[in-house]
Parts: C-alpha cells; sequence; structure tokens
C-alpha cells in the first residue's frame, strides 16, 4: 500500500469507523441466545388415504368408490374441505371383512320369502 494522502486518509477513516463501531457495540446489552426450535413431532397414527390410493390397494376403480360413497356405501371415508380420505386402518378393517364373506342383510319385505 502506497502512503498517498487519501490512502492515509482512507486508513484513518477505517480506523476511526472500527472504534466508533465497538464503542457502539459495547453500550448494547448482549441478546439473549435463542432457545432452539423444538423438532417437528412426527405423527405416529394410521395414514389417511386418498380414493385413488383406496382404489389401488382394493382393486377397486376409483369411480366405483366415488359412487359408493354418493349411495352410502363402501369404506368409511371423511372429508376436510372438499378432500376425501380413508382412514387406512379402518379400510384395513372393511377389507378384512369383505374377506369372510358377503353379511347376510335382513329381508327388507318380511311378507316375501327369502329363498
Amino acid at each position: 500500500m502506497t502512503n498517498t494522502p487519501q490512502a492515509m486518509l482512507e486508513a484513518a477513516l477505517r480506523q476511526m469507523i472500527r472504534e466508533e463501531v465497538l464503542a457502539v457495540l459495547a453500550e448494547v446489552e448482549p441478546v439473549a441466545p435463542v432457545a432452539p426450535v423444538p423438532p417437528m413431532r412426527t405423527y405416529n397414527g394410521p395414514r389417511a388415504l386418498t380414493p385413488a390410493e383406496v382404489a389401488e390397494k382394493t382393486g377397486f376403480a376409483a369411480q366405483t368408490l366415488a359412487n359408493w360413497r354418493g349411495l352410502g356405501k363402501g369404506p368409511a371415508f371423511y372429508k376436510v374441505g372438499r378432500l376425501v380420505r380413508y382412514d387406512e386402518v379402518i379400510l384395513d378393517a372393511w377389507i378384512a371383512e369383505l374377506r369372510g364373506g358377503p353379511t347376510p342383510k335382513p329381508h327388507k319385505n318380511p311378507t316375501t320369502p327369502h329363498n
């Protein structure tokens, strides 16, 4: 670095600014350290399946599931806003029930024989 008047002035200004900054920092109260953010909790409950996932798992078409929802048939579902979801545990129970065979339903007209 050359000792020109401009270089000497820049060095003097830098030193003055450095000293001024250090003086201001000495007056400022130290900031308490920020508490660490707790880790995100993970949800370990049953999965909420989409109709597409249920269709893949059961082999029934997504449209069939939609038709059943309208008719009140098929696996139990719930809505989150306009999104349809199926509880995985309840779906598995429904599938197990299907594998056990059809459940006989009482005849609607008691005067007609069941043959």
